[in-house]
């Protein structure tokens, strides 16, 4: 590991370590405004999981497309078939298509 410093003798014979001047002073304002958009963006995106009636059936396909894209940068073949796939896990344990079937009865009764 490289010293970022030097080391000084001081009385007695004694060394100390004197640290190298820090760099200048980094302007941070255009990354505070992407911040600041990708902040906005974020609670925007939240408001809409909000009126969602069931995101899991947003979430679902996005995370089967990270766990391929995942595998492919290890190196492990994942097939996108559906027939390769385990059965999805719905959020409580159940079954995917129920979870779906469900959230097709509910909207059918929010309309009665």
């Amino acid at each position: 590991m490289a010293l970022t410093g030097r080391w000084v003798p001081t009385v007695a014979g004694i060394r100390a370590f004197v640290p190298d001047p820090l760099p200048p002073k980094v302007d941070l304002a255009p990354v505070q405004l992407l911040l600041d958009e990708t902040a906005h963006l974020l609670g925007e995106l939240n408001g809409a999981g909000r009126r969602m009636i069931n995101p899991h059936l947003f979430v679902r396909p996005l995370a089967n497309r990270e766990a391929i894209a995942t595998s492919r940068m290890e190196g492990s073949p994942r097939s996108t078939n559906s027939s390769d796939r385990r059965p999805t896990r719905g959020p409580i344990g159940t079954n995917f298509a129920r979870s779906a079937t469900a959230f097709r009865h509910s909207k059918a009764l929010a309309k009665i």
